[in-house]
């Protein structure tokens, strides 16, 4: 089971997914309710579902104060979606 992602947001990484068509509500929601979470070196892939079903992938890193900030975030593709899916059976 992931932890409990705390997000602090910075106004850049907020334009920076904005740019991918996400929202970081979308982001907070997904990661609320994540389905799929994999280490990737220093940084998390989490894969979630928003409260209107969208399925957003956001790659996340801890920080030293506990909390979690995006490195950034986008709508899942197919195979991370049949991923997520598979998993749920």
């Amino acid at each position: 089971m992931p932890p409990h992602l705390d997000i602090k947001w910075s106004r850049r990484a907020q334009e920076h997914i904005a740019r991918h068509g996400v929202t970081d509500l979308e982001v907070d929601e997904a990661v609320d309710d994540c389905l799929y979470f994999k280490r990737l070196g220093d940084r998390y892939m989490a894969i979630g579902q928003t409260y209107s079903g969208r399925y957003i992938t956001a790659i996340v890193a801890p920080n030293p104060t506990g909390d979690w900030r995006v490195i950034t975030a986008r709508p899942s593709n197919y195979r991370e979606i049949r991923l997520v899916r598979r998993r749920r059976r």
